[in-house]
Parts: C-alpha cells; structure tokens; sequence
C-alpha cells in the first residue's frame, strides 16, 4: 500500500462461531490492531507509511476454523474527484458509507454461505454415521435372532431324540 490509502477487512469464523485471534501489522512490523477472542471483526486501517501491511488469524489450540475474511483494497475504493467541491463532500460522503454497507452486506451474504456449507457437511456426516450405525444394529439382530431359532431348534430336537 502507498501512503494514505485506506484498507479494509472483514472476517468471520465459519465453523460454530469459535473465537480467532486477529492481529495487522506495518511494513515495519509493529502490531497496529489486535483484537483478541472474537468470531467476527471489522477493521480499517489508513496507511501512514508505504510497504507491505501484513493480517494474521490464530485459532486456538486444537480447533480446526474456517475462517471467511475479505479484503479490500484502494483499488475498491470509488473515485470521488467527479463531484465538484460543495456538493461533492455531502455526496461523497452519502456514497461512500452506501458502498461501505453494500460491501458488508456481500460479505456477511457470503459468510452466511460458508456457514450453511459447513452445516450441510455436518448434518451429512451425521446422517452417514447414523445410517452406518442402524445397519450394523439390523445386522446383530438378525444374527442373534438367528443364532435364537437355531438354538431353540436344537435344544427340541435333542429333546425329541431322548
């Protein structure tokens, strides 16, 4: 990023809104935001110094997340410079916040997404498990209802025999 631009990230967890640790820093590897324990977060950052600004997410231990986040770039950013000076600052104020909620409302959409992906695939996990656990069950009892008559059978007919 160059010097004054602006840079916007969203993030979410996908997975059971688990907490994440979220950290930014500068070209010059100083923490510029922190934001420690959360399962979504909004930040954004005008840039002091040019260089190469760094995200970083953390989960804790043990836990596998999926973590949504979108970046945006000064290249997302709209080009105000068409307003003239007076109505250009009431507009390009209006307009800015109106993308800003649009850009939220995109992301949000396509974090909603990925949460109900990661539903789907655990309802049909369960569903296999439980599948997979009345068929073994059918199984052991038509064998121990087999293993039933053929006994029963025998003990009458040593019974019969004597």
């Amino acid at each position: 990023m160059k010097k004054d631009e602006t840079f916007t990230i969203t993030y979410e967890v996908a997975n059971d809104n688990l907490p994440v640790d979220f950290m930014i820093m500068d070209p010059t590897s100083r923490v510029l935001a922190a934001k420690a324990h959360t399962p979504d977060g909004r930040f954004e950052y005008k840039a002091s110094i040019d260089g190469k600004f760094t995200y970083c997410f953390k989960a804790p231990a043990g836990n596998d997340l999926i973590v949504n986040f979108n970046p945006h770039s000064p290249e997302d950013e709209i080009d105000f410079g068409q307003f003239g000076k007076k109505e250009g600052t009431e507009i390009q104020r209006e307009i800015k916040k109106l993308a800003t909620n649009i850009d939220d409302m995109i992301d949000h959409f396509q974090n909603m997404i990925a949460r109900d992906n990661v539903r789907y695939q655990s309802g049909a996990l369960t569903q296999s498990r439980i599948f997979s656990w009345s068929l073994m069950q059918s199984v052991a009892l038509i064998g121990v209802c087999g293993w039933q008559i053929y006994y029963l059978s025998s003990i009458f007919k040593t019974r019969a025999i004597v």
